[in-house]
């Protein structure tokens, strides 16, 4: 494998929102805006999606970087869906009320495009702010 290292996907890249709506109001304290899951409380909303192109073939770990925005309710949970699959990895549960990083998973990839999901659970306002595409096992993306 060559030197690459990772792909960032920031949530103003996505090029198809579906019921997801880009949050702007925030970008001065956390550095980015977010996609955030909102239309109608407990009505999961249409799924949002963007394009990747990954440069070559191999193992990579996909990091999502959320928010539980009410813990320990998790309300605002979701999937991520490489080229429309599941691997059943929920999202945006983690025991903190703070931005952080989860892994959504291990995914064997082929140099091509790939398409991105998020699929909402509940539809109770799940956060998603990047994501990050690396084939290096021991990198874990900045918390800032």
């Amino acid at each position: 494998m060559q030197d690459f290292r990772e792909i960032w996907i920031d949530a103003s890249e996505f090029s198809s929102l579906g019921g997801w709506q880009l949050d702007t109001q925030f970008v001065h304290l956390m550095g980015s805006s977010y996609l955030i899951a909102i239309d109608r409380p407990g009505v999961p909303v249409e799924d949002a999606s963007v394009s990747v192109k990954i440069p070559e073939a191999g193992m990579y770990r996909i990091w999502v970087r959320d928010r539980n925005w009410l813990r320990p309710h998790n309300p605002g949970t979701f999937n991520l869906l490489v080229n429309g699959e599941s691997n059943g990895v929920v999202l945006g549960a983690m025991p903190s009320d703070a931005w952080v990083w989860e892994i959504a998973g291990d995914y064997a990839l082929e140099a091509e495009e790939i398409t991105l999901t998020l699929h909402d659970l509940t539809g109770y306002f799940g956060r998603c702010a990047s994501i990050v595409i690396t084939n290096d096992f021991d990198y874990t993306p900045p918390r800032e």
